[in-house]
């Protein structure tokens, strides 16, 4: 195996087999720099493959595994899984060079390791998105219900897929961390670019016309049941080039808008690509587990599932009080589920936490009841025993009279699909009735336009 060493002579840059051990007059003394308390092998089993470019990494070394041997291309890697660590600071990653030669030196014993995690994450080829749709005015005389704008709810994908961690760049974070060493901080896909089916460079596109052609008594339902605000899910053709070009071919491949309400969820327009559509759905109705530990959310549902849409009811976790102990309140909602994704719209009857942008409750008031909107996605790199996890945010949602519809800001949760523990002999307590499925819009044909 060859490893780097990060000393000043020449000679010792690069050293083949294992490297021997410093001796004491080489010794740096107690490290103290940011990176020497990391666990490399927890950062890297702990990235969010549902973004973008870790994603697109990942993929990117299952299908070119043989660079992962590079040692330059390693310690790079290494220095993008410190760049991702909470609160790194890039400039104060090592206290002085022997504590960073040391380290680099040091992180060769996890190479195997490091494949190992990666090579096992569960990447499908599909990679789903959300997106908000808001819709204008019907217009009888064309029998159309134009689309005014299409909005993204989650990252993106783009012309390019670009390594960022919040104020973070990490490839200017490699490049001080390797300053003053033979490692080349460029030679690493810090960026890749997205190609279409045809392998031309070209950003997704959003798969629906701007113009959805519907009766007008399906127009006037849609209204009168959501408003103009819809949703879309589409989930995309998400595959890295296999011959060490850094490039992510994705185009969509099936696409389902719809309308979303706590008690009915409707498929306006299904899109399928001819050759490659058709991805098997999520399957969500082992028990679902949520928490928004910042908002003092938690529940379980049940849901029962048709193809793309589904009803439950479960409980919320309700906070002891002063003058209450803990307690479950009922919920109920229906979700629209993709490949690897979902949507839920839950009602939560009796949920009065004090949020931004929603109205405190005073004294007396009764308060009015509350919807969450979650916007949830399979955790593909992690599962645990007997479960599967997912992750994304919320939002709160509330119709106070006088004001209208108020919303407050998302906020992330986690949780997972857990199967229920092997029942006793004692009778079970009857479940409440879950919400009707509400059959589908009249469908119309869909045609690639406007991107999202």
């Amino acid at each position: 195996m060859m490893r780097f060493v990060f000393g000043l002579i020449c000679a010792a840059f690069m050293a083949v087999g294992g490297a021997s051990t410093p001796s004491s007059a080489q010794q740096a003394p107690t490290g103290s720099g940011f990176a020497t308390k990391l666990d490399i092998l927890g950062l890297a089993r702990s990235q969010n493959l549902q973004a973008p470019y870790p994603r697109a990494l990942y993929a990117w070394i299952q299908a070119n595994p043989q660079r992962f041997q590079d040692p330059n291309f390693y310690v790079n890697f290494i220095a993008y899984l410190l760049s991702t660590a909470d609160g790194i600071r890039c400039d104060r990653a090592f206290a002085n060079e022997f504590e960073r030669n040391d380290f680099f030196n040091g992180v060769f014993q996890y190479q195997q390791a490091l494949a190992g995690i990666i090579s096992s994450a569960r990447l499908s080829q599909r990679y789903d998105r959300h997106f908000g749709i808001d819709t204008g005015q019907y217009v009888f005389e064309t029998q159309t219900l134009p689309i005014q704008r299409v909005r993204g709810l989650d990252a993106g994908l783009g012309s390019n897929i670009s390594a960022t961690n919040g104020r973070t760049t990490p490839s200017n974070c490699a490049r001080q961390i390797f300053q003053g060493t033979p490692v080349d901080a460029e030679a690493f896909p810090w960026r890749f670019t997205v190609v279409d089916e045809n392998i031309r460079p070209n950003a997704p596109s959003f798969p629906f016309p701007d113009k959805l052609q519907l009766p007008a008594s399906d127009a006037r339902t849609i209204f009168e049941t959501f408003g103009r605000d819809l949703f879309a899910i589409v989930s995309y053709q998400f595959v890295a080039a296999n011959n060490g070009e850094y490039k992510i071919q994705a185009f969509p491949t099936d696409a389902t808008l719809f309308g979303l309400s706590a008690s009915s969820v409707v498929r306006i327009l299904e899109f399928r690509h001819p050759q490659v559509g058709g991805a098997p759905r999520l399957d969500i109705t082992t028990p679902m587990k949520l928490r928004a530990s910042s908002i003092s959310l938690a529940a379980t549902i049940n849901f029962e599932q048709q193809d793309f849409r589904a009803v439950g009811t479960g409980t919320r976790t309700q906070a002891a009080t002063g003058f209450a102990p803990v307690s479950s309140v009922p919920l109920s909602g229906t979700a629209a589920v993709g490949h690897s994704s979902f949507i839920l719209r839950l009602e939560l009857p009796g949920y009065n936490a004090e949020l931004p942008g929603l109205l405190p409750y005073w004294g007396d008031e009764t308060p009015t009841t509350r919807y969450a909107t979650v916007f949830g996605k399979v955790d593909l790199g992690v599962e645990g025993v007997g479960q599967q996890r997912f992750r994304g945010t919320l939002k709160i949602l509330e119709n106070v009279p006088q004001r209208g519809w108020t919303t407050s800001p998302a906020v992330p949760f986690r949780g997972s699909f857990e199967p229920e523990p092997v029942a006793s002999n004692e009778p079970a307590a009857p479940a409440a009735p879950a919400a009707p499925l509400v059959e589908d819009a009249a469908p119309a044909p869909a045609a690639a336009g406007q991107d999202g």
